[in-house]
């Protein structure tokens, strides 16, 4: 399919005229700082905030008071989206119903050129999609229009998947379904842990936004519709964290590393016993047990259909 252009034009500061939005995470904070090591800084930040007052649905929030007085550490005691803004003099916004028109009107006010979205958890109304010049862009961990949905790194895992990667497409009224804007591959290594994994995929991502904002300084910004082979994944159940021995003791290993932050236990059956895995110690890829399982206190190693797995029990 021939790509999209949106023309761009008479544009006086595309640096300065963009809107962040994020949450307390890994991934938005290493994005937003990726940004600004790269001299793009936006001009405000939002983050959710359903506790905001439902009258004008945006609050912005003020700077902490307690800052260190040592020269080598970050001014602000406790690392996050809004310590890292402040460090910048970024103005930080909660919002709350983003269908009010309080955050409306605010949003409109401002004549942003784009919003650029990083694990921003709720869903934009139609609306707002339309009032920066250019949209919102968002950044999605996996190849669209594979793994759709709010969790695509926990079912990446699940499934077994290694060779994945990020995607930035613009936002419309769907949920991760707009045109294709840049396409990066992101190989994940064995054992890397969830913040880990938000780690590779933030700055693999934020490559891709700097690539779009140049191409926006440029006054043009190519995508495309995305195709066939959508899938979409959602909230995971209690059953999506049994492991099969079916699989093999590598993957089990590298489910349980990336999906430690759900904090969970691991159901695991065989033949004529079932465990509950607290954490995953070690695997090893090759080799065979005189049984199916090996307790020694609160440590058991478990024979997969390949490997075997070592871990912590309940």
């Amino acid at each position: 399919m021939a790509n999209l252009v949106l023309q761009m034009k008479n544009i006086a500061d595309h640096n300065s005229s963009f809107i962040f939005l994020g949450m307390p995470v890994t991934f938005s904070i290493r994005v937003l700082d990726g940004l600004l090591q790269a001299r793009k800084r936006p001009a405000a930040i939002w983050i959710p905030d359903d506790n905001v007052d439902s009258r004008t649905s945006i609050r912005q929030l003020q700077p902490q008071t307690s800052r260190s007085e040592l020269p080598l550490v970050r001014p602000y005691l406790q690392e996050g989206i809004t310590q890292l803004a402040w460090e910048h003099d970024i103005p930080v916004f909660a919002i709350g119903n983003l269908s009010s028109a309080g955050a409306i009107a605010w949003l409109k006010s401002q004549q942003f050129n784009i919003g650029i979205m990083a694990c921003f958890p709720k869903r934009l109304p139609h609306e707002l999609l339309g009032v920066p010049r250019f949209g919102f862009l968002n950044l999605h961990p996996s190849l669209l229009p594979a793994y759709r949905g709010p969790y695509p790194l926990f079912w990446t895992f699940r499934h077994g998947i290694q060779e994945s990667g990020i995607t930035l497409h613009q936002v419309d009224s769907g949920l991760d379904t707009g045109d294709i804007v840049l396409q990066s591959n992101v190989l994940i290594p064995d054992g890397l842990s969830s913040k880990e994994t938000d780690e590779l995929f933030a700055a693999q991502g934020t490559s891709l936004i700097l690539e779009a904002l140049s191409g926006l300084a440029g006054g043009r910004l190519a995508r495309h519709a995305q195709g066939a082979g959508a899938s979409y994944f959602g909230r995971p159940s209690e059953e999506d964290f049994h492991i099969p021995t079916a699989w093999t003791a590598k993957r089990a290993f590298n489910f349980m590393r990336g999906t430690a932050e759900w904090q969970m236990p691991y159901r695991i059956q065989g033949d004529g016993f079932e465990l509950l895995l607290r954490s995953v110690i070690a695997f090893h890829g090759q080799g065979k047990m005189d049984a199916p399982i090996v307790r020694q206190g609160t440590e058991s190693w478990i024979e997969f259909k390949t490997g075997i797995l070592h871990a912590s029990i309940w």
